[in-house]
């Protein structure tokens, strides 16, 4: 790796060169001095300078940049995280179609049963375990039913066309074009499903009010990985 520095000391006037040359001939040059400097010798390069400070100086100036590149790739790499972890926060459709539907089956204050056995755990209820006041739960409990009910209507009503249609990927395997015309048939019906529940966020959204409905919202991220709604003890 070759340096070719120039330092302007005036603005009108011409550049002045530091040094071009390896870090190894600098380094050569610098021990050269250093023994030529016993004998009252100080060697210096086209520019005046020894290259002992010519070294010094591009060392400075290489540590700067690296530094300002350090800063830079921070600064990019934050802002990335953040975009990333807003993006995070957001449950998608799938997430909420199942929060939905626990939402619809859950039956408040049922005794939770292993094997026809007494597990002495009981179902929780949806307003204490988030939070919300009687019109909440009420609200959020109606549109749940009303969003689970239209996904398993539309489920049962596809469910043949989806089994036809991975037969046909299966025999189709050598064929792209039919291959793709298959998989788009699939993925309008996954979008028909998404916009079900899309709908019913919205009206979520609108019936609640917006911290109200951040605070659904949270608690939908809080749990994405588990059960909604987990048996608590009586």
């Amino acid at each position: 790796m070759h340096f070719a520095v120039h330092l302007h000391l005036h603005a009108e006037g011409p550049p002045l060169r530091v040094g071009t040359g390896s870090v190894a001939d600098l380094v050569a040059a610098w021990e050269a001095e250093e023994r030529r400097g016993k004998s009252g010798v100080s060697p210096t390069s086209g520019n005046g300078l020894t290259p002992t400070k010519n070294f010094i100086i591009l060392a400075k100036l290489g540590g700067e940049m690296l530094r300002c590149i350090a800063r830079t790739t921070v600064t990019v790499l934050c802002l990335i995280c953040g975009v990333c972890r807003g993006q995070q926060n957001v449950p998608d459709s799938a997430i909420y179609a199942t929060f939905f539907r626990q939402v619809a089956q859950l039956k408040s204050g049922a005794t939770v049963l292993l094997n026809g056995r007494d597990t002495g755990l009981v179902q929780p209820s949806i307003q204490e375990s988030m939070r919300l006041t009687d019109r909440e739960t009420e609200i959020l409990h109606s549109l749940a039913t009303d969003c689970d009910t239209k996904a398993r209507t539309l489920d049962d009503a596809v469910r043949p066309a989806i089994f036809e249609a991975r037969l046909q990927l299966i025999d189709s395997a050598d064929k792209p074009a039919q291959v793709q015309l298959i998989r788009q048939r699939l993925n309008d019906i996954e979008n028909r499903r998404n916009q079900i529940v899309r709908v019913c966020i919205d009206e979520l959204r609108g019936a609640l009010s917006g911290p109200r409905f951040e605070v659904v919202q949270a608690y939908i991220w809080s749990k994405k990985n588990a059960d909604f709604f987990p048996p608590i003890s009586k």
